[in-house]
């Protein structure tokens, strides 16, 4: 089954710089008329904004930006007073090297300042393993639901059978559900799934 094409809106009011920058406003009207989730589509402007703050508390140009400037902006992130994972300073990245690209191409900068010759992140990626219950835990989880309601034992059920993310989980509406089917619909506004994998199957 498709999954509905939606194109969020960008909330302008929350993001003053990247809506006062032609170019990071273009780029972020294209991210969203190309699909983006809401919750990818946030992160995008959240990050850009930042960038964009950085860059006019310094009086600096976003085409003059060189790699002495990102490093500049990787070390204001790591010395706010509150600290962030490795994964958030990932994304914030990514979404510059992705900005700067699309500069490139437009002709704005020669180079891409946040691309390395070899291909490699500026920040080294670490990956937390996930947690994996075992036996015990398993069941200390179903002896504590057993106590629950039955929305939340539904939600558990849902979440393990269906292999879920909380986004996708609370986003659940009763239309999604297909008992016939044993199926759920998992709408593209709460899921970073690639295209056609909007239903998630789920045993009785």
């Amino acid at each position: 089954m498709a999954i509905d094409f939606i194109v969020e809106p960008i909330r302008w009011k929350f993001f003053p710089h990247a809506a006062d920058h032609s170019f990071s406003r273009a780029w972020l009207l294209f991210q969203s008329q190309r699909g983006l989730s809401r919750n990818t589509l946030e992160a995008y402007c959240r990050a850009l904004e930042r960038f964009l703050r950085f860059l006019s508390d310094r009086q600096l140009s976003v085409a003059g930006v060189t790699r002495s400037d990102i490093g500049a902006y990787l070390g204001a992130m790591q010395s706010d007073t509150v600290p962030i994972s490795n994964a958030t300073v990932q994304q914030r990245i990514t979404v510059l090297r992705l900005f700067y690209g699309y500069l490139v191409e437009e002709g704005v900068c020669a180079t891409n300042p946040v691309m390395r010759a070899d291909g490699r992140s500026f920040v080294r990626r670490y990956r937390r393993l996930p947690w994996i219950p075992n036996e015990a835990d398993w069941q200390a989880i179903l002896a504590a639901t057993r106590g629950q309601t039955i929305r939340n034992r539904t939600m558990l059920a849902f979440a393990y059978d269906a292999a879920l993310r909380r986004e996708e989980l609370c986003g659940l509406r009763a239309d999604d559900i297909d008992p016939s089917q044993r199926t759920l619909r998992v709408r593209a506004e709460t899921t970073k799934r690639p295209p056609g994998s909007g239903r998630a199957v789920f045993r009785n």
